[in-house]
């Protein structure tokens, strides 16, 4: 049975092996002529400033969305205080809202306030994010509140025992939360198309429309190996703890 299982195993991922040729071989070719491309790409400075863009976005975001939605996860998990039920229902009822809904509101929102085609308008939407307070309130109430208690007892405080103690033990769900955060932002399209009309403003997401309107399929191709290379980077170096909070059943606990 050991046999015909590691026979099978082996079948089956040379079988995924072969499709997986099959289905990116139109771009094997592409991809062969642009990556000598890709230094000249590199000395572009506008193709700098937008690679510049996207990261200090995605990254700005990323930090502020865990920053403010890990504050009031622990709040809603940790702190007892009147109407605390209610505003946490309501903060989760976020989910029920589809992003179009509140897509124009956001647009006229930023207008008023003249903020369109500034850092300001490409980051701060989304960062009050439901999903990641729901998760990290849910893992928060999954960590004993023993604790708490015997740092209370030690002489720490509030906010010790959060950054010392709630944090640490919560770091493979916050790895999750922060690939899922940069991966939104980085690979955001839409928002930016209409809030950053400048050039120099634009993300890597909108100038690949326009470098392959210029540059021809094979800029094109070359532009979008330059523009994925930091996502591979990135899940690399946390794969591991990516992989490890998908699997923790803990943050979905009552």
């Amino acid at each position: 049975m050991t046999q015909r299982q590691a026979i099978r195993d082996i079948a089956y991922l040379a079988a995924v092996s072969v499709i997986a040729v099959i289905w990116l071989s139109p771009l094997i070719e592409p991809t062969r002529v642009a990556l000598p491309a890709l230094p000249s790409i590199l000395k572009s400075t506008t193709v700098q400033r937008w690679l510049f863009n996207s990261a200090f976005v995605s990254i700005t975001h990323t930090l502020l969305q865990l920053t403010l939605c890990t504050c009031a996860a622990y709040a809603f998990a940790r702190i007892p205080f009147f109407g605390r039920r209610s505003i946490y229902l309501i903060v989760i009822s976020g989910f029920m809202v589809p992003e179009q809904a509140i897509f124009l509101p956001i647009y006229l929102l930023f207008a008023d306030m003249q903020l369109h085609n500034t850092y300001t308008a490409l980051i701060l939407p989304g960062v009050a994010s439901p999903v990641a307070v729901f998760l990290l309130t849910q893992f928060f109430r999954s960590i004993p509140i023993e604790l708490d208690e015997a740092a209370k007892l030690d002489g720490a405080g509030r906010l010790y025992t959060f950054l010392r103690i709630i944090i640490p033990l919560s770091a493979p769900i916050l790895v999750v939360i922060m690939i899922y955060a940069f991966l939104a932002n980085w690979n955001s399209y839409l928002w930016p198309l209409v809030s950053a009309t400048k050039q120099d403003m634009w993300t890597i997401t909108i100038a690949l429309k326009k470098y392959v309107q210029t540059s021809g399929m094979v800029g094109g191709v070359a532009a979008a190996w330059l523009a994925g290379l930091p996502l591979m980077i990135l899940f690399l170096i946390f794969q591991r703890r990516f992989f490890n909070g998908l699997h923790l059943y803990s943050g979905f606990n009552s």
